[in-house]
């Protein structure tokens, strides 16, 4: 039927990634990725053992840049990168 068809191309429009952002719509509305239903009984690994996001931006930047370091100061900088002074006169 006719709306059968619609929430296919609907549900189509919304789990396809935008060539401009590489994001589909459905993940900054909902803060995930999207798993599209599988009549299948079987689990996904990706079901089971969903992703934790704030690991993952961890991992990934850790991979790039290297562990953190605390400074003197308190403050967090990537290993890396040079420390910068506090420029403000106290």
């Amino acid at each position: 039927t006719a709306l059968k068809e619609l929430q296919n191309v609907l549900w189509a429009y919304r789990t396809t990634p935008y060539s401009t952002t590489g994001e589909t719509p459905f993940r900054p509305v909902y803060g995930t990725e999207v798993v599209i239903p599988v009549e299948v009984g079987e689990p996904s690994r990706r079901t089971e053992h969903p992703l934790d996001e704030e690991m993952n931006d961890e991992a990934l930047r850790e991979e790039r840049v290297g562990p953190r370091r605390r400074n003197p100061n308190g403050s967090v900088s990537p290993r890396g990168l040079p420390e910068t002074k506090n420029s403000c006169p106290t």
